[in-house]
């Protein structure tokens, strides 16, 4: 029994002790924010526009071929995305 093997054991559980986590913050977050007048419909957007945020990048370096060309759209979208909300 190695240390690799304990932790294949353990990670699944622990991954899932951190997703109930953030389900519990979001869920603790979402009632803040209407019990404050906040809309839902508005909420889903920016949770949804927060959510493409973090996850794009990670979608960007799991499917890029072995060239550079995806490392500088990895850095020019954001700087566009946001340049879009602020103009």
């Amino acid at each position: 029994m190695g240390v690799g093997s304990k932790l294949g054991e353990v990670a699944p559980f622990t991954v899932m002790v951190i997703m109930e986590g953030c389900t519990i913050a979001l869920t603790i977050m979402a009632k803040t924010v209407m019990s404050r007048g906040m809309s839902p419909f508005v909420f889903v957007v920016y949770t949804n526009a927060l959510g493409t945020l973090i996850l794009l990048p990670y979608s960007f370096l799991y499917h890029r071929e072995r060239s550079t060309h995806t490392l500088i759209y990895l850095f020019i979208f954001p700087s566009e995305f946001l340049r879009f909300f602020v103009n």
